[in-house]
């Protein structure tokens, strides 16, 4: 753990390793997870928590933890409700609320494109006040943030009319378990190679840290 902090925190940019306090993190709402934790019997606690303000600390929090071996949660509002931000194996777990920019608004082309950490509820005001939405409601949208609707996946009360989450994305920014980021192409189809964006909708974290998503938007 020792060896790990130092990594971290020589590595990080801006971000900053934390060390106390870590059972606010053995859970999110998962029911079997919160009853554990209130038990005293956490089902997960991370060895270390890193709050990345940038990409790039994505980037080095990974290769450190590649080099090192140690397992990575990402964690963004703490909102999901099936277990996949429980740092079962301890490691880190990769807060990433701090990556919480709204890169760019296109009312043109109707698209948004946001850092995986920009709160929904904050994003869909920031619409709401162009004269445009976001039309992707989950019951979470006040705590879920934009990574978190597409890592689990989401859905919402809207989808039977505008598609759930992955019929509204367009492009991705992933970073790689190795640090190396990917970007998909950002349109709605293409026909040279592999779909890579839909390959990480729904994984949970399991193949990549997403960092920026641009989802599509629609009058309000």
């Amino acid at each position: 753990l020792p060896e790990l902090v130092r990594e971290l925190e020589a590595a990080l940019t801006d971000g900053t390793v934390v060390t106390d306090g870590l059972e606010e993190y053995a859970a999110d709402t998962y029911w079997k997870a919160v009853a554990a934790r209130a038990a005293g019997s956490p089902l997960g606690v991370p060895d270390v928590v890193v709050h990345a303000s940038s990409e790039d600390d994505v980037v080095s929090a990974l290769e450190v933890a590649n080099r090192l071996g140690v397992p990575v949660v990402p964690r963004g509002g703490g909102s999901g409700s099936q277990g996949g931000a429980v740092p079962t194996e301890g490691g880190i777990v990769l807060d990433l609320a701090g990556l919480d920019r709204i890169v760019d608004v296109d009312e043109t082309s109707l698209t948004v494109t946001a850092e995986a950490g920009v709160n929904g509820l904050r994003l869909e005001q920031e619409l709401n006040a162009r004269g445009l939405m976001l039309p992707h409601y989950p019951a979470s949208v006040d705590l879920a943030t934009v990574g978190g609707y597409v890592a689990a996946r989401g859905s919402g009360v809207l989808s039977t009319r505008y598609g759930k989450i992955e019929d509204l994305l367009m492009a991705l920014r992933v970073v790689l378990p190795t640090g190396e980021v990917v970007e998909t192409v950002p349109v709605p189809r293409h026909a040279v190679g592999p779909e890579l964006t839909q390959l990480f909708v729904g994984s949970e974290g399991t193949l990549g840290v997403i960092t920026r998503a641009t989802l599509q938007l629609v009058p309000l």
